[in-house]
């Protein structure tokens, strides 16, 4: 066996017992502690709900208000995004009543269309906190959409 075949037979040998050192060892160190902890860091949820202000009317701009939402993890930076559903009057699904979404965006406004009439309206909220977890909070459903006036179709 010549000295260069030794040598690779040493390093594949050595590779090959670290390997099975590894598995036998598995994540842990020899003092039974996790090399590497599996989760970084607990999500504290957020809390709070985003609040709908304006008159529910066709025609009106409902604005959203975030003050109420708040989040053990930080919001020093956040920007918020949401999307805004109607929900079908009578319709429901086995999670509750059927909702339909009407708008999505970073603007967190809507106006009230004719199509809305007879319907409730509410927006999810969605925001990434200051540990880099993803949230959502739901408010809650506006007062029934009135029949639009007519000639505002």
């Amino acid at each position: 066996m010549t000295i260069e075949m030794k040598r690779l037979y040493l390093t594949l040998l050595s590779a090959f017992v670290i390997g099975m050192f590894a598995a036998a060892v598995g994540v842990f160190g020899f003092d039974g502690q996790p090399l590497v902890s599996a989760q970084t860091s607990s999500n504290s949820a957020a809390t709070g709900a985003p609040t709908i202000n304006g008159t529910v009317e066709v025609g009106e701009t409902l604005t959203v208000d975030t003050s109420g939402i708040s989040d053990a993890d930080g919001l020093t930076n956040v920007s918020y995004a949401g999307t805004w559903y109607a929900n079908e009057p009578g319709a429901t699904t086995s999670g509750g009543s059927l909702r339909v979404t009407i708008a999505a965006g970073a603007d967190l406004s809507y106006t009230v269309q004719p199509r809305d009439s007879g319907k409730t309206l509410k927006i999810e909220v969605f925001f990434t906190d200051d540990a880099g977890n993803e949230e959502s909070l739901t408010s809650a459903s506006t007062a029934t959409v009135p029949s639009a006036p007519p000639g505002s179709a």
